[in-house]
C-alpha cells in the first residue's frame, strides 16, 4: 500500500471516534422522551426508561467500534511494521 495511502486511511480511522460520539448524541437526542410519549395526540412514543435502555445499549457496540478504529489509526500511523497484513 503507498505510503500517502497509509496516511488518509489512518486519518479516516482516527476520525471515526469523534463522529462516532456524534451520531451516538444524535441518536439520543432524536430519541428522547417528549412529555406527551409520541406526537401530540398520539399518546405513545418512548418513555424515559427506554430512553435509558437505548443510552446504555447503544454506547456499547458505538464505544467498541470507535476505539477499535482508533487503536488501528494509530497503529497505521505509526508505519507499516506494526501493523499485520498492511
Amino acid at each position: 500500500m503507498p505510503e500517502r495511502f497509509v496516511r488518509i486511511a489512518s486519518r479516516a480511522a482516527i476520525s471515526t471516534g469523534p463522529i462516532a460520539a456524534l451520531v451516538w448524541l444524535l441518536l439520543i437526542y432524536i430519541g428522547h422522551p417528549t412529555p406527551t410519549g409520541g406526537a401530540p395526540g398520539n399518546g405513545g412514543g418512548i418513555d424515559a426508561i427506554n430512553w435509558w435502555i437505548l443510552i446504555f445499549s447503544s454506547a456499547v457496540p458505538l464505544g467498541l467500534a470507535a476505539a477499535w478504529h482508533i487503536s488501528f489509526g494509530k497503529l497505521l500511523k505509526h508505519g507499516k511494521n506494526t501493523c499485520p497484513g498492511v
